[in-house]
């Protein structure tokens, strides 16, 4: 099983999910606004003609949807997460071979080795470079342990990238323990493989290899200039070792917030070797806040962390739990059908403690719908509010110190039947329910019991927006206020940047879409 067959079986289940794009097209900035442009569909994009590679095909959006998740691992949509719980918790031994695979068809070694000569796109002119980012990192703990991890990874030369591990996670670890012994780490870099591989990487576990054996038709083989194991049927790999005593300054780039980011662990790594398929597939995972980098993490994690909860949680509470793509990982929406007291609170803080990613949590305790709007207007019956400060959390979060601790907060509501009434008006919504108002805008409202206030580039009348604002702007200790008179929600925060592409380049890939009857 590869990343080709994963394709081909995309195009015979969801043939209409899959797009060709028949021009040449550029690795700078080009296939970007491709992505951009097709954001609302979000459909795999195929380049067979990419400008100075003519033996590539790039694609990209291989993870844009749950549906095509879904047949990647040969189930119905609804059976998702029910099928990666069980994938999770598969524990098997697994075997390296020293034989060949296809991804040994062509070598680079010593040398010869040019990472320059890969079509690494330039994403967004903010950016600090060329960026891999659909690179596993597969690497061995001092202890024995493997692990596949994702890393930020900029081209430096020709046998030099430049690494941020700003996770924390195992990856990290394990340098931290190379670093101490003044030894390097050998690392491997998978480009291209079958999906399963890339949400085992995204799942923040370890020994993923020993949940995937058996399961798919693909074996491991070990490297040539180290002993990791990778997938034989990989598209291209890279082999090297991040350096002991060696840093560089990378950066920025468009993360996963929507924001350019300078915050970097400044690794620098030796590429030894390359190796691939003869023409190969390089698989781009679209960045910033797209689907699919948004996606492929959290369909690794949520069904661990919602599984885990339902382990501990009563058994007699039913609840739902939903995180919100416009949410980046740092918000989550839940119900939990009349619970006795403490136990919506309880839930918030399970989903806390397990995610830690997470930094807005709501519950509701009876059922609605799972949206920021629905959220805040059951607020207006009922609501308490729990923050807590100094909690470990995500680096890339703007908002979060620069010691990667952040302040969180728990929303529990209960609200009633009756419908709100919302009033749109050119700058604000406010929304009335159970006598109250809610006051969504550029400056607070004294008239209204709840005010959620946003910056002014972004529109109170879009939601998906407000809810992107208040995740990746907001620090609850700071931007909360109560009082006797109700609840200031302060997302305001100044200087973030946000990518652009250039205009022309915008264009000229809408004017074709157009062309080709591609846009709806």
């Amino acid at each position: 099983m590869s990343l080709r067959r994963a394709l081909s079986d995309l195009m015979k289940v969801l043939p209409n999910e899959v797009l060709e794009i028949d021009r040449e097209v550029s690795t700078e900035y080009e296939i970007t606004a491709f992505a951009e442009a097709l954001s609302i569909q979000s459909p795999v994009l195929v380049f067979k003609r990419v400008k100075n590679y003519p033996q590539f095909t790039v694609i990209s959006n291989m993870f844009s949807s749950r549906e095509k998740i879904a047949v990647y691992l040969g189930v119905k949509k609804e059976e998702l997460n029910k099928k990666w719980v069980s994938i999770i918790n598969r524990d098997y031994n697994y075997t390296i071979s020293d034989g060949d695979g296809p991804v040994r068809e062509i070598q680079y070694i010593g040398e010869k080795v040019d990472i320059t000569a890969l079509p690494v796109l330039t994403h967004y002119p903010q950016d600090g470079g060329r960026y891999i980012t659909s690179g596993i990192i597969v690497a061995r703990s001092i202890d024995g342990t493997v692990n596949l991890s994702f890393a930020r990874i900029q081209i430096v030369d020709k046998n030099k990238i430049a690494l941020s591990m700003h996770s924390r996670g195992h990856l990290w670890s394990y340098y931290l323990k190379f670093r101490e012994m003044k030894r390097d780490m050998p690392i491997s870099i998978v480009i291209g493989a079958h999906p399963i591989y890339y949400l085992m990487a995204a799942a923040r576990i370890d020994e993923e290899y020993r949940k995937v054996y058996g399961l798919i038709d693909d074996k491991l083989i070990a490297g040539i200039t180290n002993d990791l194991p990778v997938p034989a049927n990989s598209e291209i790999v890279l082999e090297g070792k991040i350096l002991w005593d060696k840093s560089f300054d990378e950066g920025p780039f468009t993360e996963y917030t929507g924001y350019l980011s300078n915050r970097s662990t400044k690794n620098l790594a030796q590429i030894d070797a390359i190796y691939m398929r003869r023409n190969p597939i390089y698989l781009e995972i679209n960045p910033s806040n797209s689907k699919e980098h948004i996606l492929l993490s959290g369909i690794a994690k949520e069904p661990i962390v919602e599984s885990t909860i339902r382990s501990f949680l009563p058994s007699a509470y039913r609840f739902s739990v939903d995180w919100p793509l416009k949410g980046v990982h740092y918000v989550a929406m839940a119900y939990i059908e009349n619970p006795e007291m403490g136990i919506s609170k309880q839930l918030g803080l399970m989903l806390l403690g397990l995610d830690h990613y997470l930094k807005i949590v709501f519950v509701s305790e009876n059922k609605v719908q799972l949206s920021l709007y629905a959220m805040l207007s059951q607020m207006l019956c009922s609501w308490d509010i729990e923050i807590i400060k100094n909690v470990f959390c995500n680096k890339l979060d703007p908002s979060a110190s620069p010691d990667g601790t952040s302040s969180k907060v728990i929303f529990t509501c209960k609200g009633s039947e009756e419908q709100p009434v919302t009033e749109v008006k050119e700058n604000e919504i406010n929304i009335i329910k159970c006598g109250k108002k809610l006051h969504i805008g550029h400056e607070a409202d004294k008239s209204a019991q709840i005010n959620l206030v946003v910056d002014s580039d972004i529109d109170p009348k879009n939601e998906d927006d407000v809810l992107w604002a208040m995740a990746t702007r907001l620090q609850p200790a700071n931007g909360i206020k109560i009082s006797d008179k109700g609840i200031i929600i302060d997302t305001r925060r100044p200087g973030l940047s946000r990518p652009r592409l250039p205009e022309d380049v915008i264009k000229n890939v809408i004017q074709y879409l157009q062309k080709v009857s591609a846009l709806s």
